[in-house]
């Protein structure tokens, strides 16, 4: 079934149109698609109504645009767009207005502009302002005055402003006796048909206040704030004209500033907030409204309470000059006190910028390199919330600095200002550091010493940092936009439906009530097509202002009962949706696109008919007039506007039968012809091929006579070779073939042969539409408000249609809200984030009564809960619109869904309103917090303060003044009952909680409660110190020799506390060689085999006690124990090498660790490529791979205190002459090549007698001599093992001499690449050509010599290396070395080990500093209880403490540039001791011939240390 055969496409591109100024502009397209498409026309993505100037209409499927009387503003490019149920298309038409320039100079000479702007200005209160410009457009154009974005009809009485205009061009506004609230910014729009201007200006209205008395009829509040907090003041004034407010503190003016901040809230109150209260702010604070009708007064009395722990000394307030340094200095009540210290609500870290030092119970801040933004209020304070405040008033050029941060809503204007010492000095704004000119969106404006900045009509791209730059002082504002909250538009009411119209419906609704307060700006109208199973409701209609609209019949794509729902949108959203209240029966209006075609068809095939129509309907067949049922014999099959009948296996009766096809307003027939049976045309074929889209089509047959023609029809219609089809005809094969298929190729094929036809039914269908993958980066997306959202996703087919969803709703195309579509992508963009564009709303969820209202006594804690149904959302605390953040007295949790706000100790002053806000949600808790009741006999002072021992009894104890008063104990706010160890005993009036032997988790906060009472008893309970036992003189001093066990032991007094060794002062961790054993109360450093390193002092720490060791250990620190030289040689610290052979240089150290340079002619050598630097325990080798001339020299191996070198001459080869003209030389490459040695004598008589090292070779088949005139030559047939040797000719007294070498080959027996366990025996084998060929076998370039544990073995031709037991040392490179010829092997060596046993493998590194990862069969390794990953120097080691069974498999040390694997085999049979000691001393026999003496008497002496550990003392 063709399901995509119906998406949009274009039949004709739009063209590109020219059209006269002031002439109508027409654009037309011409588009196809099943069902029908719906087109609208878009410029600048935005969608073109169809009024005014703009007309749209359909002529069959060409679709047109009319733009009537076009200007030079209409030139530009307009988009087509094309959709329907199945996919979408469009293209672009670009339209040129002539006369642009005539029009565009029209435009400019006319349109208004201002020639004089408005100039801001400053009044006193009380005086008129006036602001005056001057303008030119033609005609006059239209004058609006706004302030702050609002006509000033709106906030002004009438009586308070005039506007006025004069000849000339001349405009004016003036404000009557202006007052504090008449400051701000003018703008200033003027507007004619050519276009429109603005202007702005800035009115600064100075204060001049009289002294206003509280009456004695005031009433004054009370309000009380402890030390530190805010108090925020409100009062709600009315009246018109709008009141003036100023604020007053004790008759004294108040001014916005870094303490005091003054402004309207949200809801329309006058807001004073005091941050940060200190003693002087004690007071009375008068808010005084006045308007031309009169004035108010309210008064509140501020009273700021001490906190209850007092500093000794506190801040005192700090005058400074910019850039010098300021010294803040307080003092705690006791040296043990913690601060914090505070810039407003920013915590200080120590720095640059911040010093902070303690020291006693002096606490001192220092502020360095002070600026204008160091200005403002410094908090320290301490754990119990107490705050000791200072404000530090910078002074230099800037006096009135910027305040920390501005908050305005979208749309609202945003005011800075600023004032500096001096006029006229050079002064620049900047906005993240962009520095800004004065728009008609931005005011910039200077008067005098006062500077301000204005953004108007401010937009969320406006936000960022503000700063303002005189010389080198600077102050920064942080500006906020906060998004404006909207609400989409309510759904529309009385929706009606009418079908009394033959295939329409009349839709009507009444826009919903509250159009006035969030008005609709459009409405979307969606069907539903009824029948199909499917629930998609599809936008078939879109409308502004309308109230009704009638859907035709034509408008659905195929006939079916459809119903209808409608909803209200505006740029904030869309309402629900409202369902009409019954269904509709629509039938498109269908027109033939291809008719009905007489079939010819053999007899027994199957005949096609199809019909292509306009739009998509319910048809019927007929046959001779007869209805066709679906059945066996008739197929019929509907595929949007596609028809066709099948009629299977037609007989000869069927000749001339006549097939109708009709539906709704249609009617087309067809005849059909039986064609007797023929065998001219043989098909190869299936004849119903189906293709998807994008394929190639082959449609062949085979016919008897090779010279016959035939014809290709498609429905009917002959077909003839075109771009992408070819007809083809080789021999008795006649084929078509299309490149590529497309919907349109589906039909009917025939190929026509005069006598015979055969037909091809064709079904072109579309691949499935598939999504391309996206990253989790493009499915989660956070973004700030008014950002764009742009969500995109690609299809794998250009046509498809997709619907985008928000939370389950279909989305559809509205202001704000783009769907496009280019090529294979697809995109959502949203012009302006909201949050309701976000994720689900974030909710609380119910909370009872009694968890919303608390009544709690002062002291106890305070927990507010609540639960919100996002996890990962954000909660905002407030209390009395303050917001709170976590300190040393509240306490902001968040566990999953739930939110928590914890006072541990409440206060009566956090009594109050708290609200838990998120963006979507809010809920109030309503907290009373009660003092404690006046008691006299109820609970008398005790010592509630304990610290004691650990292990001691802890004893509580309260008296009551009631024996039947019943009491609870707590710990931490949990409430305590009886259990092991603890007991509460009630005698008489005493009250007693007691542990007998106190823990160090018993530390805590205690409290004994009674009805009407609290005690609190803090309580510490301190750790034993872990002291260490005297230790001897001689257990502390210790001098070893080199190879000695060194063991450190001490003893501590807790047998469970941790120690720390360290060794000059750096901690010390076990390793390979080094043991840190605990027994009991014995704390043990043991080192296995002591090395000149391990000298120095030692010191075994617990966290009260250290006790240290000498340790001293005897000879030198580092020195060479054996050097050698090795190539094939003997080793010698002096040799010659030739050239092209290997040369390894090595000496042995006296310690592991020990790290050596290499240097050649006192130049330091780094590894590269030739050249190689390895170790291998003690070993140090430097390996060059092939000698060369230039790698003579002096050697040298240094260490920090000793050095050895090397003389290493490398030989050129022999400068050779030619030969005599006389002697001719044959030379050969291989064996099995013939050998001619030949002489030219001075005379053709002369004798020649040839030699083969000193006798005369034979003259056999294989060897001939030749005698030619003065030429005498020795031929033999095959270089074989014979010829080689000297061979000479001598003749008259003359001898030449000819050395013959014939080089030997090397076969491979054995794999290149060898694997084997640890301890097994492994052979490595080859043969070479001849059987005395000599060979030398190498490890990692080092020569082998046969030892007890190495076997060489030659048998013929065969060449064999046996190692007898391997080791894991014998890892390597192995090479077999026949002259010049060479094989390579790898052995790789696996480990074999046993249950329990402690394993480390280890690598070294080229840089101490490389990082490796470990893996075992691919998975990464971690640090774990049994697995201990070290770094140590350029060593890496894996540990595993206690091996088993599941540890077996592959390791691998992983760097970026390289690997090296470890086998590893763990069996569950340990082998027992004398097993273990045969293992060890077969290693040590096998390794003896290369150790030096000092190294074999180690092993001795270690072997006698182990002797215990095998069998016993």
């Amino acid at each position: 079934m063709d399901v995509f055969g119906g998406a949009p496409r274009f039949l004709a591109y739009p063209r590109p149109v020219v059209a006269q100024s002031g002439t109508d502009a027409v654009l037309k397209c011409q588009i196809g698609g099943d069902p029908r498409p719906a087109v609208i026309w878009e410029r600048s993505n935005e969608k073109i109504d169809p009024q005014g100037r703009y007309r749209v209409f359909e002529d069959g499927n060409v679709y047109n645009l009319i733009i009537t009387a076009v200007t030079v503003d209409d030139s530009g490019q307009y988009i087509c767009k094309a959709k329907n149920c199945i996919g979408e298309t469009y293209a672009a038409a670009t339209l040129n207005v002539e006369g642009e320039a005539q029009e565009l100079e029209l435009r400019e000479e006319n349109m208004p502009r201002f020639l004089i702007k408005p100039l801001s200005t400053r009044v006193g209160r009380g005086e008129d302002a006036v602001f005056s410009c001057k303008l030119w457009g033609n005609p006059r154009p239209e004058v609006v005055w706004e302030k702050d974005g609002k006509k000033l009809n709106e906030i002004f009485e009438s009586t308070h402003f005039s506007v006025g205009c004069q000849d000339g061009g001349w405009f004016q506004l003036k404000i009557f006796k202006t007052r504090a609230p008449d400051g701000g910014v003018y703008t200033c729009k003027a507007r004619n048909e050519f276009g429109q201007d603005l202007a702005g200006a800035v009115l600064h209205v100075s204060n001049r206040h009289k002294d206003d008395n509280i009456t004695k009829s005031t009433k004054v509040k009370m309000f009380a704030v402890t030390e530190g907090k805010h108090a925020k003041f409100r009062c709600f004034v009315t009246g018109k004209p709008k009141p003036e407010i100023i604020w007053r503190k004790d008759g004294r003016l108040i001014l916005s500033g870094r303490r005091y901040l003054l402004y309207e809230d949200r809801e329309g109150y006058f807001t004073l907030k005091v941050l940060y209260c200190k003693q002087k702010d004690n007071g009375v604070y008068v808010c005084a409204a006045s308007n031309t009708a009169g004035q108010t007064l309210s008064a509140v009395h501020l009273s700021v309470k001490e906190p209850p722990v007092r500093f000794k000394q506190p801040l005192i307030d700090l005058e400074v000059w910019e850039r010098d340094l300021a010294v803040l200095e307080c003092e705690v009540p006791e040296d043990s006190v913690p601060i914090t210290w505070y810039l407003e609500d920013r915590r200080l870290q120590p720095g640059a910028k911040y010093g902070m030092e303690e020291w006693g119970t002096k606490r001192r801040l220092t502020i360095r390199d002070i600026g204008v933004d160091d200005d403002g209020i410094y908090l320290c304070e301490m754990p119990d919330g107490g705050r000791s405040i200072a404000e530090v008033a910078v002074k230099g050029t800037i006096l009135r600095k910027l305040p920390r941060k501005v908050d305005v809503l979208e749309g609202e204007n945003a005011a800075f200002c600023v004032e500096v010492e001096k006029e006229e000095m050079d002064v620049h704004w900047y906005k993240e550091g962009m520095e800004l000119r004065e728009t008609h969106q931005t005011i910039i404006k200077s008067f005098g010493r006062t500077h301000i900045l204005v953004f108007v009509n401010t937009m969320p791209q406006d936000a960022g940092v503000v700063t303002f730059l005189v010389g080198r002082s600077k102050t920064s504002s942080q500006l906020r936009v906060k998004a404006a909250r909207h609400c989409p538009p309510s759904c529309p009411v009385a929706v009606q439906i009418n079908t009394e119209r033959a295939n329409a419906a009349l839709l009507s609704w009444v826009p919903p009530q509250d159009t006035r307060k969030n008005p609709p700006s459009g409405y979307v109208l969606e069907r539903q097509e009824m029948g199909t199973g499917s629930q998609e409701w599809l936008q078939c209609l879109t409308t502004d202002t309308a109230t009704s609209v009638e859907i035709l019949g034509d408008s659905v794509p195929c006939e079916a009962d459809y119903r209808f729902r409608i909803c209200s949108v505006n740029k904030y959203g869309k309402s629900n949706n409202v369902e009409f209240p019954k269904a509709v029966h629509l039938v498109p209006v269908a027109r033939i696109q291809a008719p009905l075609q007489d079939a010819l068809v053999p007899e027994g095939q199957d005949a096609v008919f199809s019909i292509e129509l306009s739009a998509s309907v319910i048809g019927t067949w007929f046959l001779n007039g007869t209805q066709l049922q679906e059945d066996e014999r008739f197929s019929m099959r509907r595929s949007r506007t596609h028809q066709s009948l099948r009629i299977r296996g037609v007989r000869d009766k069927d000749n001339g039968a006549e097939i109708t096809f009709i539906a709704y307003g249609i009617r087309d027939s067809a005849a059909m012809y039986i064609q007797g049976k023929c065998e001219s045309l043989k098909g190869f074929m299936d004849r119903n091929k189906f293709v998807e889209i994008g394929n190639p089509i082959v449609l062949y047959c085979e016919l008897s006579d090779p010279a016959a023609p035939v014809h290709w029809y498609k429905n009917g219609v002959e077909l003839h070779t075109v771009e992408g089809l070819h007809i083809q005809s080789e021999g008795t094969m006649r084929r078509i073939v299309i490149q590529s298929s497309e919907m349109s190729h589906s039909g009917v094929y025939c190929c026509d042969a005069i006598d015979d036809v055969i037909r091809f039914n064709v079904e072109v269908e579309a691949p499935p539409v598939r999504f391309s993958a996206l990253p989790d980066a493009a499915r989660n997306i956070t973004i700030y408000t008014g950002c764009t959202i742009l969500l995109q996703c690609e299809l794998s087919d250009s046509i498809a249609q997709v619907h985008w969803y928000k939370d389950g709703s279909k989305l559809h195309p509205q202001n704000g809200v783009d769907i496009l579509s280019d090529g294979l992508k697809r995109q959502l963009v949203v012009q302006s984030a909201e949050f309701f564009h976000s994720a689900p709303p974030v909710k609380f969820s119910a909370i009872t009564e009694e968890m919303r209202s608390q009544s709690i006594v002062a002291g106890c804690p305070l927990v507010l809960r609540c639960v919100v149904s996002d996890p990962e959302a954000h909660v905002s605390w407030c209390k009395e619109e303050m917001q709170l953040v976590s300190n040393a007295t509240i306490e902001l949790h968040s566990e999953g869904n739930t939110r928590t706000l914890v006072v541990q100790s409440a206060e009566p002053c956090h009594s109050g309103v708290y609200r838990c806000t998120t963006q979507d949600d809010s809920v109030e808790f309503h907290v009373e917090i009660k003092a404690l009741p006046v008691t006299y006999s109820t609970i008398f002072d005790v010592e509630r303060s304990k610290s004691l021992e650990e292990g001691k009894p802890l004893e509580l104890e309260c008296d009551v003044a009631d024996t039947t008063l019943p009491v609870h104990w707590y710990k931490d706010g949990v409430r305590l009952f009886p259990q092991n160890g603890w007991d509460m005993q009630s005698v008489g009036t005493l009250r007693r909680l007691v542990i007998p032997s106190a823990e160090l988790l018993h530390s805590g906060f205690y409290s004994c409660e009674t009805p009407d009472d609290t005690v609190h008893f803090p309580v510490d309970i301190k750790a034993l110190p872990v002291t260490i036992t005297t230790v001897g003189e001689a257990e502390r001093n210790k001098s070893v020799e080199p190879g000695e066990p060194i063991a450190l032991r001490c003893e501590i007094s807790d047998p469970n506390a941790r120690v720390t060794w360290y060794k000059d002062g750096i901690e010390l961790l076990e390793s390979a060689g080094r043991e840190m054993v605990a027994e009991g109360s014995v704390r043990t450093l043991a080192v296995q085999s002591a090395m000149s390193s391990d000298a120095g002092i030692y010191s075994c720490q617990t966290t009260d006690d250290a006790a240290q060791f000498h340790v001293d250990v005897k000879g030198d620190l580092f020195v060479f124990l054996l050097c050698s030289y090795c190539q094939h040689t003997t080793p010698s610290l002096s040799n010659t090498a030739p050239v092209g052979l290997p040369i390894i240089l090595q000496c042995e150290v006296s310690e592991d660790a020990a790290q050596v340079s290499w240097f050649k002619d006192v130049v330091e050598l780094f590894c590269r490529t030739g050249l190689d630097m390895k170790r291998d325990g003690r070993l140090r080798k430097l390996i060059i791979h092939s000698a060369k001339v230039s790698d003579s020299g002096l050697y040298t191996c240094s260490l920090a205190n000793d050095a050895v070198t090397f003389h290493v001459d490398v030989e050129a080869p022999p400068v050779g002459f030619s030969a005599p003209q006389e002697i001719t030389a044959n030379t050969f490459d291989e064996e099995g090549s013939p050998v001619r040695l030949s002489y030219d004598g001075s005379h053709p008589g002369d004798h020649v007698h040839w030699q083969k090292d000193g006798e005369k070779p034979l003259a056999q088949s294989q060897n001939e001599i030749e005698k030619r005139a003065k030429l005498s030559a020795f031929v033999s047939e095959a270089a074989e093992l014979t010829p080689s040797g000297a061979h000479s000719c001598e003749a008259s007294g003359d001898q030449i001499e000819f050395k013959v070498d014939v080089p030997m080959n090397l076969l491979f027996i054995t794999d290149l690449f060898t694997s084997v366990v640890e301890k097994e025996q492994f052979v490595l084998s080859c043969e070479v050509s001849r059987a005395d060929g000599v060979v030398q076998w190498y490890k990692d370039g080092l020569e082998m010599q046969p030892s007890i544990n190495v076997k060489m073995d030659a048998e013929g031709t065969k060449r064999t290396l046996t190692v007898v037991s391997t080791k894991l040392s014998d890892n390597g490179t192995y090479t077999c070395r026949a002259g010049d010829n060479v094989l390579l092997f790898k052995e790789d060596v696996h480990l074999d080990r046993h249950v329990s046993d402690e394993i480390i493998l280890s690598c070294e590194l080229s840089r101490a500093s490389g990082v490796v990862c470990w893996y075992k069969d691919g998975q990464k390794l971690q640090n774990s209880e049994n697995i201990k990953l070290k770094a140590e120097g350029p060593y890496r080691r894996l540990r595993i403490l206690s091996s088993r069974v599941e540890d077996s498999g592959e390791y691998v040390c992983d760097t970026d540039d390289d690997s090296i694997f470890f086998h590893l085999s763990i069996t569950g049979k340990h082998p027992g001791t004398q097993e273990l000691l045969l293992s060890y001393l077969t290693d040590v026999f096998n390794v003896a011939r290369i150790w030096s003496l000092a190294s074999l008497r180690a092993s001795y002496e270690a072997l006698l240390y182990l002797k215990p550990c095998f069998f016993g003392s």
